[in-house]
């Protein structure tokens, strides 16, 4: 959405009208974001929300990086419906239970996620 004066940085509008209590955020007084935590019976408020950034994920660097996550079963791009979980890991990567060797960096490239459906590959925080 394009800026909008008067919302705040990071902020989108949602649309206006009367927020719901405790749930919508509004525009305070200020121009700062506010959750409604009062009882609008004010119509025609701004109401927003804050802008989420997806979440960014690299390839694991390593066995150290992955080991929090050898427990957890894998998918294939475009096999929802056939997982598998890794079986020995290291440095380089994990074996399927076909005894083949994969490595970290060509499982996230082609896209293999976790069951849950996060991607195979560690969270950049910064």
């Amino acid at each position: 959405m394009s800026n909008i004066e008067g919302i705040p940085e990071g902020w989108e509008l949602v649309r206006v009208g009367r927020p719901v209590f405790n749930a919508d955020w509004v525009v305070g007084p200020e121009g700062k974001p506010r959750l409604c935590d009062y009882d609008s019976y004010y119509v025609n408020r701004v109401i927003i929300r804050k802008i989420e950034k997806p979440k960014q994920y690299r390839a694991f660097a390593n066995a150290a990086e992955f080991e929090p996550h050898r427990d957890r079963w894998l998918m294939h791009p475009g096999e929802p419906n056939k997982r598998f979980k890794p079986g020995d890991y290291n440095d380089q990567g994990v074996w399927g239970l076909d005894r083949r060797h994969y490595d970290y960096q060509h499982l996230f490239e082609s896209g293999t996620q976790f069951d849950d459906g996060s991607p195979f590959g560690a969270e950049v925080t910064s």
